[in-house]
């Protein structure tokens, strides 16, 4: 199976954002960030997903959620 592009990917995450839609926008930032090789690019899918899931209204957040035990080893 092809992965994904990573430009085409992080276009529509950003579109499902202008529309308020952070819970879904949150999820293609985390598939961004898995398909992503570059480590500023992954820390900033990071940044956005978090973001992402401070405003979903939905979501009951809690600093773990952003814990990506086994997903990254470069710096954030």
């Amino acid at each position: 199976m092809k992965k994904p592009c990573v430009q085409s990917l992080i276009k529509k995450a950003q579109a499902l954002q202008e529309v308020g839609l952070y819970q879904r926008a949150g999820r293609v930032w985390l598939e961004v960030f898995d398909t992503s090789e570059i480590t500023s690019e992954r820390e900033h899918c990071l940044k956005q997903r978090k973001k992402c899931l401070q405003h979903s209204p939905c979501t009951r957040y809690t600093e773990r959620m952003w814990d990506m035990a086994g997903r990254f080893n470069g710096d954030v």
